[in-house]
């Protein structure tokens, strides 16, 4: 029971790891979006 109890808690902690990553990495790519427009803007 000890064991089911921790891999269960286990995969909870990487669900929301990969969670909290996927949303990173879209905050990110908005972010990299957003300077990349601004540079095309500036140097055009």
């Amino acid at each position: 029971m000890q064991i089911m109890t921790n891999l269960l808690f286990l995969k909870m902690i990487i669900f929301y790891f990969w969670e909290s990553m996927q949303h990173m990495s879209l905050e990110l790519k908005r972010l990299c979006q957003e300077h990349a427009i601004r540079i095309l803007l500036v140097t055009a």
